[in-house]
């Protein structure tokens, strides 16, 4: 018998918009990630949005980033490392809209 685990869905852009009627029921949390300052990379990423409970509680889950837009791919490449050397998810992919 197989389980079917319900994906967590980060989505990375600053307006909120309705995902729900989707195919598959996701949990969604709504984050800020910054490498900018200005209209320059400061090279460093900054995460705000989720506490460290709630990021460790991605722990062992598939998580699907949404974002806008990738630039430099910095914020995005930076940001994976994060959840695989720290958060350890189960999976982790991310989509560009």
């Amino acid at each position: 018998m197989s389980i079917i685990q319900i994906p967590s869905v980060i989505v990375l852009i600053k307006t909120r918009f309705d995902l729900s009627g989707r195919l598959l029921p996701c949990k969604y949390d709504f984050i800020r990630v910054k490498s900018y300052e200005g209209m320059h990379s400061s090279g460093e990423v900054k995460i705000t949005g989720l506490s460290d409970d709630e990021i460790a509680a991605l722990a062992g889950k598939n998580v699907i980033f949404v974002e806008d837009i990738i630039d430099t791919g910095l914020t995005m490449k930076r940001l994976m490392n994060f959840m695989k050397e720290k958060v350890n998810p189960a999976s982790v992919r991310y989509y560009s809209i």
